[in-house]
């Protein structure tokens, strides 16, 4: 699945080493592992995922930045909300018309669609440095990111397990309020 992400940083004008974000998301394309080996199941091809969310986060700067934007060593945390649809092919029995217009049962792939909420907390360790010409930036970053998800589906049911340390490198656009 792929992941678009829109962060909108506000600094503090009377606390120039904080600031706050703000990160609206919207994602789409195809369920899985994206950087990964995919298991071939033919059912599944055309897995795909659909969703959006939200992040608000409180970052703290290690120094204050020398420029008119933030930039430098920071933490950050705070909350997020995502929400997904996901839709999928599993086997499953399934009501079919036979002879006679009676009603059989064949077991065989079935589509099922399910909606996932994901609430939970992100805290990252990461460096922000401007690009020429501001407003851009790298942010290179590493955190933990616990959540809970709660399906409502018509499958089975979905791990609630917290998610794994992230790691990656992102192009933002910050924008001085």
């Amino acid at each position: 699945m792929s992941g678009y992400w829109l962060e909108i940083e506000h600094q503090r004008a009377s606390h120039p080493q904080q600031s706050f974000t703000l990160t609206p998301q919207l994602y789409s394309g195809p369920a899985g592992h994206p950087d990964g080996l995919r298991k071939v199941n033919p059912l599944n091809e055309d897995e795909s995922v659909r969703g959006f969310g939200v992040q608000v986060q409180h970052r703290l700067y290690e120094m204050p930045s020398k420029a008119s934007f933030p930039a430098g060593f920071y933490v950050s945390y705070g909350p997020h909300l995502q929400y997904f649809q996901m839709a999928f092919h599993r086997n499953s029995w399934r009501e079919i018309q036979g002879p006679g217009d009676l009603p059989y049962y064949e077991y065989g792939p079935v589509r099922f669609t399910e909606k996932i909420v994901r609430y939970g907390a992100s805290v990252q360790l990461g460096y922000q440095a401007p690009l020429p010409p501001a407003p851009f930036f790298w942010i290179f970053m590493l955190g933990w990111d616990g959540d809970t998800a709660t399906p409502t589906r018509t499958s089975r049911a979905v791990s609630t397990a917290p998610a794994p340390p992230i790691m990656g490198t992102a192009a933002s656009i910050s924008r001085q309020v």
